[in-house]
């Protein structure tokens, strides 16, 4: 419930999410170890990228990612959804696009899937890759209840020093990423925001090298990231991440623009 009074008033949700604020909101994080809610014995009963989709508990506070007191958030592109209604695209939330009509025409040729499974969402991404370390670290300093213990994995950057950190990613990804060893992964850009050095930026320093300047630097800026793994053609997320913009920038020759449907 904490996730969802986070978030009131609401202006209705979806799949768990409160549709007025879904960017915010794709950024939970689960505080013990989960597992995918099944309708059966192989079918999910909601999507990964809701915490309604999996058994365990989840809390939603923007500190985990450095927001501090600051809600805002800034949304890389535009997440649509299906709909029985003339357009069978809905934006999320409800406005209208600022897609052009080129790049929606290209997210409708895929309309079959998100109306075969209307759960799914889709988006034009931008998506990096970017190295994980193969083992886990523990931290509470940046929780409010003491009595969560999230494991994380530090992000390195194309000089392999630490850039940003991963928390609470699905245990059976984790499991078995530590077995392959350490390499690069997926991430897809979900937002950036400001933070302002008082909220206590400065005490991450094991996760940002001190060449981004975390602690002198009064404004510091990330991107929220969300670790994706493909079954076929659809991506399921593992985890949500920060990593520092001028690690993310450093690579901008690597960028990958691309639909991504969201299951």
């Amino acid at each position: 419930m904490a996730v969802i009074e986070a978030f009131l008033p609401l202006r209705g949700m979806f799949c768990g999410l409160p549709l007025s604020l879904f960017d915010q909101a794709l950024l939970w994080y689960p505080t013990s170890p989960t597992r995918r809610r099944l309708a059966n014995d192989s079918t999910p009963a909601y999507p990964s990228w809701s915490w309604a989709g999996w058994v365990g508990s989840v809390d939603y506070q923007l500190d985990i990612l450095h927001l501090g007191g600051n809600r805002i958030i800034y949304p890389m592109h535009e997440w649509y959804r299906y709909s029985t209604d003339d357009n069978p695209l809905v934006c999320i939330p409800d406005r209208v696009p600022q897609d052009s009509s080129f790049a929606l025409g290209l997210l409708y040729s895929h309309i079959k899937i998100i109306r075969d499974n209307p759960t799914f969402i889709i988006a034009w991404v931008i998506s990096i890759r970017m190295t994980l370390n193969s083992e886990e670290s523990h931290a509470t300093h940046w929780l409010t209840d003491m009595m969560q213990f999230v494991p994380y994995f530090t992000i390195f950057d194309h000089e392999g020093d630490p850039c940003g950190f991963l928390p609470s990613a699905n245990r059976d990804w984790a499991r078995k990423f530590k077995k392959e060893g350490r390499r690069e992964c997926e991430l897809v850009l979900l937002c950036h925001a400001e933070q302002a050095s008082q909220y206590g930026v400065g005490n991450y320093a094991t996760t940002i090298h001190r060449k981004y300047q975390v602690v002198d630097n009064p404004h510091v800026c990330f991107y929220n990231v969300m670790l994706v793994e493909y079954h076929g053609d659809i991506a399921y997320r593992q985890g949500i991440g920060l990593v520092h913009k001028d690690a993310v920038h450093a690579i901008n020759h690597s960028w990958e623009s691309k639909i991504l449907i969201l299951g």
